[in-house]
């Protein structure tokens, strides 16, 4: 627990942190104020929603990924470029290692989405108090119905997917960082995996499962709960099976 921490602590402290909080802050700023609503922008969450992803101009659905990955995606080619990873190894299995490194990566992924949208949303309320519904349009896909009759439940829900989005998406940076031994490719990996679907699976009619739709839940109307949850799922499964292997079979080798 103890290197856990340390491994907050350093991180919220980086210049990769910092960047990627100014990066999440004016993807939101500029959602908002390429707003074409904005003169309209009298009541409810409309600022929230347009910084978010109801905006023509939202560059948040666009860098998620990216943000996500920016604070340790790259910490396992860091320790191994100080020439730390040797002195870690003697206090702790490369298993253990990996497991701390996961979760870490995650919740710093998560951090550094959710915590903007959190100071949007109380801004937002602060500003315009009212509960009164914002329109932006017919918005569909996941948790539509609930948009319609709560919409600060919505963007409560889209805050907590957010933060999931974030997790996943760090570690795709981090896992990859096992195998590609670049800084620049890991940082854009996870931007790969989340676009280039979108050139493929419309082709198909698989539109509905592009990773697109797992952060902006109204980029498709006819995504399902199912379609997004799923997906995170296997993405998890996926990256920590390929890490416990990979770290798992090292700890075989130097024994």
């Amino acid at each position: 627990m103890s290197y856990f921490i340390y491994e907050l602590k350093l991180s919220l402290k980086s210049k990769l942190f910092i960047f990627a909080m100014i990066l999440s802050f004016l993807s939101i700023l500029f959602g908002i104020l390429g707003n074409r609503l904005l003169i309209e922008m009298e009541e409810g969450l409309t600022l929230f929603f347009s910084g978010f992803s109801f905006s023509t101009s939202s560059l948040l659905p666009l860098l998620a990924p990216l943000i996500a990955a920016l604070p340790m995606g790259n910490t396992y080619l860091n320790d191994q470029q100080n020439n730390m990873i040797t002195a870690i190894f003697v206090r702790m299995t490369k298993k253990k290692y990996f497991f701390i490194k996961f979760f870490s990566v995650g919740v710093m992924g998560s951090l550094v989405i959710v915590l903007p949208l959190i100071c949007l949303f109380l801004l937002n309320l602060l500003i315009y108090p009212s509960s009164a519904p914002a329109y932006m349009g017919e918005i569909g896909g996941p948790f539509s119905t609930i948009f319609k009759e709560n919409q600060r439940l919505y963007a409560g829900l889209l805050i907590l997917n957010s933060g999931l989005f974030g997790f996943i998406y760090a570690n795709i940076g981090f896992v990859s960082s096992i195998f590609i031994k670049n800084k620049y490719i890991t940082a854009f990996f996870p931007l790969i995996i989340y676009f280039f679907p979108s050139f493929i699976f419309p082709l198909l009619h698989l539109d509905r499962y592009e990773p697109v739709t797992t952060f902006d839940l109204s980029a498709n109307t006819t995504t399902t709960f199912q379609n997004i949850y799923i997906q995170f799922a296997f993405l998890l499964v996926v990256l920590f099976s390929i890490g416990t292997t990979y770290f798992s079979k090292e700890n075989k080798n130097d024994q």
